[in-house]
């Protein structure tokens, strides 16, 4: 399900910005910070894309889609 994955790329993204890795990526100082900070943005658009396509299959009308509906936006399931 995409919820999980989606709350790890945002605890993910969140940790690289606590860090400081964000800025030392884009101030070019830190070359892992920036590979931590790549991966954690890629992290982030593969739940989102997965979250997307959850998404369209309910709008379809895929029953089996119904099961695995992403509560990450405080929904009720």
């Amino acid at each position: 399900m995409a919820a999980e994955q989606y709350i790890e790329a945002m605890k993910a993204l969140k940790e690289a910005e606590e860090n400081g890795d964000i800025q030392q990526a884009y101030a070019g100082t830190n070359k892992a910070a920036a590979t931590r900070v790549r991966k954690a943005f890629l992290q982030a658009k593969k739940a989102f894309h997965e979250a997307r396509q959850e998404i369209q299959a309910i709008k379809k009308g895929d029953e089996d889609a119904r099961e695995d509906v992403p509560t990450f936006f405080g929904g009720e399931e």
